[in-house]
């Protein structure tokens, strides 16, 4: 996907550091749920992802970089999560099994990251929303310690309720 640099300050930091585990193989990792091809999301919607687990237990880390440069954490991948089972179907938001995030203000591009990680990527729970270049720093020093963790990104574009989209 091309990201343009005017999608927010974290967008090409995000992408550049999760490059080298974002070549996972096929199936994706993660996808929207549903299925939304269009990666288009309105207000009030429920976001939903289906993770599909790697061939080992892994610890899902799951970030929605939101368009006004903070991060809500939606699974934690710390060493209080349990892992999951290797090529398991894991269904992140789903509001009748838990915390869910409805998309709201503030709108325009976004980004989720899903990692899959064999051990936990931080020792203690991140704060539910941070700011991303504070987060950006912490999972690039999580990540070195963990090389072959497995990353998907789903690039999305928000907008409110009654609003148009514009050109992507």
């Amino acid at each position: 996907r091309t990201v343009r640099l005017a999608q927010g300050r974290h967008a090409c930091p995000l992408l550049a550091l999760l490059g080298p585990a974002s070549e996972a193989p096929i199936p994706r990792l993660a996808e929207l749920f549903p299925t939304n091809p269009a990666e288009r999301l309105v207000e009030g919607e429920v976001l939903m992802l289906r993770v599909l687990t790697p061939d080992f237990p892994a610890y899902l880390t799951v970030d929605y970089f939101a368009a006004d440069g903070m991060v809500v954490h939606l699974a934690a991948g710390s060493a209080d999560a349990a892992a999951a089972p290797p090529r398991a179907s894991v269904t992140i938001g789903d509001p009748q099994a838990g915390p869910k995030l409805t998309i709201a203000a503030p709108f325009g591009d976004e980004v989720v990251a899903v990692i899959a990680s064999a051990a936990p990527l931080f020792a203690e729970p991140r704060p539910k929303v941070e700011p991303a270049e504070t987060y950006l720093i912490a999972l690039a020093e999580a990540l070195a310690r963990q090389p072959d963790a497995q990353a998907s990104t789903i690039m999305l574009h928000t907008r409110a309720k009654g609003g148009r989209f514009g050109p992507r």
